[in-house]
């Protein structure tokens, strides 16, 4: 589907190589973006936030992998992935002032969608792409997607994400305490981001950064719902 709509666009001149152009040929990551000196405190407490709840997020996601490829996951290996690469990884990011990397959440879709879920052929694409990048012109072109392109590749990752979801909630015990967790945070969320840009820069960097978020905002509001305001006793859980 890529291949076809670059061909389709790049045939019809309408594709813009401006981005692949303007960038050198061999390009090099700034390991120390900061040089010597710690980043702003108010950007590690936000990268810190945002990368907790990435963390968050994958821990959630490593049993969406597992009920695709039809393996059920023990508690002990989610504990493991989400303390290894949600914690350690994200919040060291976070202290030095950039985002981390949990990638599991975009390749439930893809996964989804093509039905490959071979751990060598991810690591192949992987180093392909790692090697890729240090190529400027090659960044360029992908930041070049046209729109309609972009478009298609998250209608259908989000089409098939939303298909996992609502699998879950077909197979799960769902009570009202559930359903008006989950309804109520999602539709607050909803709501955040439709706000204007003129509204988030009014609020300090922190708050917008945090509540202008979708994904963010249901996390925190699923976590305070339910364990504040809906908190199940010992002896009902």
């Amino acid at each position: 589907m890529i291949v076809v709509g670059y061909i389709i666009f790049i045939g019809t001149g309408n594709f813009d190589w401006q981005f692949v152009g303007e960038l050198p040929l061999i390009t090099y990551p700034n390991l120390f973006p900061f040089e010597a000196k710690m980043p702003p405190i108010d950007l590690i407490i936000t990268m810190v936030i945002v990368n907790l709840m990435a963390a968050l997020n994958l821990y959630g996601n490593i049993t969406g992998w597992g009920s695709i490829v039809g393996h059920e996951v023990e508690p002990t290996q989610s504990k493991k992935s989400f303390t290894v690469f949600g914690l350690i990884e994200t919040t060291l990011a976070g202290i030095l002032g950039v985002p981390g990397y949990v990638a599991y959440g975009e390749n439930l879709g893809i996964i989804t969608l093509t039905r490959v879920a071979s751990r060598f052929f991810l690591m192949i694409a992987s180093i392909v792409f790692i090697v890729a990048s240090f190529f400027g012109p090659i960044g360029g072109f992908m930041a070049a997607m046209p729109d309609p392109i972009a478009g298609a590749i998250l209608l259908g990752i989000a089409s098939t994400v939303i298909g996992q979801g609502a699998d879950v909630w077909t197979n799960k015990d769902f009570g009202r305490r559930e359903i008006l967790i989950t309804g109520f945070s999602v539709f607050l969320s909803y709501g955040l981001s439709l706000l204007p840009n003129e509204f988030w820069n009014q609020v300090p960097r922190l708050a917008a950064t945090v509540f202008s978020n979708p994904i963010i905002t249901v996390i925190l509001v699923v976590i305070v719902l339910e364990q504040v305001f809906f908190r199940k006793e010992s002896s009902e859980e």
